[in-house]
């Protein structure tokens, strides 16, 4: 209620102790999320729809008021955004505002897991190189057995095995791309593996599942063919870098999402977001 001046009676400014009452936090616009974060209106809205951000008030004329919860939300969820990702990002804090914390800290730890499991099939492809290598030379010592005898070539079930893919990429990836040149077996025709093509199967899976293009295989395996990898080296040494920079950003993104969940739980949050 207002004074004839539009001022406040001095019982509003009064707390039930007749002490000052706490101020409010101020009401912000969407234009003034959005200037903070460096977005559009319609994104902020769309933020709020997708439950990135609580649900907002309502004035009187059915306008959004966002308050500092939002706010926090909102620069939550950009730091969330470039540690996991946009997808992980949004669906980490639709579950904290469904009342779903734990959901939320299990997404998180997919994420650490994720950049885990990249680190270690890149350091596999860069060990599996230098197995290529090995195995390329004439006197080969990965041709030879635990005992110093020749090992036997593998037919293309136990080849993939070994490598953790199916039959038919081998097939493909000789077929299709020329990777690989198996000899084969007289009189059957089946393909048969020595430790030559084995490298080779082991690293093109290796390779592929770090993101490698097939003919980007191809130039990694000519290169291994002349005895001079540097250059894959130098790009599995540069994805390694790439990774520990983004292992920074994601512990960036838990420990901005820890914050936030410890602040909206130890205050009244709005009703949680249904949809």
């Amino acid at each position: 209620m207002e004074t004839a001046d539009g001022s406040e009676p001095a019982s509003a400014l009064q707390g039930s102790a007749g002490g000052p009452a706490a101020p409010e936090p101020p009401a912000l616009r969407p234009v003034d999320l959005a200037r903070d974060a460096g977005l559009s209106v319609s994104q902020v809205r769309t933020y709020e729809r997708l439950g990135i951000l609580p649900p907002a008030d309502r004035t009187p004329a059915g306008h959004r008021r966002y308050g500092p919860r939002h706010l926090h939300a909102l620069r939550t969820a950009r730091t969330a955004m470039a540690g996991y990702g946009w997808q992980t990002a949004a669906d980490v804090l639709a579950a904290v505002h469904r009342g779903e914390p734990a959901r939320a800290r299990t997404l998180v730890d997919e994420a650490h897991g994720r950049l885990a499991a990249q680190r270690a099939r890149t350091r596999e492809a860069t060990a599996a190189v230098d197995a290529a290598l090995a195995a390329a030379r004439p006197d080969a010592a990965a041709e030879r057995g635990p005992r110093g005898r020749r090992a036997e070539p593998l037919r293309i079930g136990e080849a993939a095995a070994r490598a953790g893919v199916r039959v038919s990429a081998l097939r493909f990836w000789e077929d299709e791309h020329r990777l690989l040149a198996p000899a084969r077996e007289a009189g059957t025709g089946y393909r048969r593996y020595d430790a030559g093509e084995l490298a080779k199967v082991t690293l093109i899976a290796l390779l592929r599942s770090v993101d490698y293009r097939f003919p980007m295989i191809a130039q990694v395996l000519e290169e291994l063919a002349a005895g001079s990898p540097e250059q894959v080296r130098t790009a599995l040494e540069a994805r390694l870098t790439r990774l520990d920079e983004s292992s920074a950003a994601c512990l960036a993104a838990t420990a901005a999402v820890h914050d936030y969940l410890r602040a909206w739980h130890a205050s009244p949050a709005p009703a949680p977001v249904r949809r």
